[in-house]
């Protein structure tokens, strides 16, 4: 997936957006991560135990949710780093949406944020987000 950069320009993110779950003759089964691709790519469709080829394929969409990105707000100053234990917190959503923090927090605390969006559509996160404040 494609989002847009803090000045609008494409940003790839190497983002795997299905999940192929697949099965060969001998009974292996195993999940390959792709772009979001219609049919399963070669190289995910052979056992990774014997080599033997996927003779079922399910395609399995990546569920809504948010991308959480820790962005290290550490500055360099008189030749040494300082505010090593803070961040920005960052969700990505569809369409490019995005939300930040507009300070650094602590990593203790953006852990814990994270932790509880995990789990969340984006809706659903972004809405928690405005309440978390």
């Amino acid at each position: 997936m494609r989002t847009p950069d803090r000045e609008g320009a494409p940003v790839d993110h190497g983002e795997l957006d299905v999940c192929w779950s697949l099965v060969c003759d001998d009974g292996h089964a195993w999940d390959a991560w792709t772009p979001d691709v219609r049919s399963v790519p070669d190289e995910v469709a052979r056992c990774p135990e014997d080599g033997a080829p996927a003779v079922t394929a399910m395609r399995l969409p990546r569920a809504d949710r948010p991308t959480v990105v820790l962005v290290p707000a550490a500055r360099r100053r008189d030749g040494r780093d300082t505010h090593d234990d803070e961040v920005f917190l960052e969700l990505r959503g569809p369409g490019g949406r995005s939300l930040r923090t507009p300070i650094p927090i602590r990593w203790e605390q953006a852990v814990r944020r994270a932790a509880e969006l995990r789990t969340r559509t984006w809706d659903d996160a972004a809405r928690v987000w405005e309440r978390l404040g």
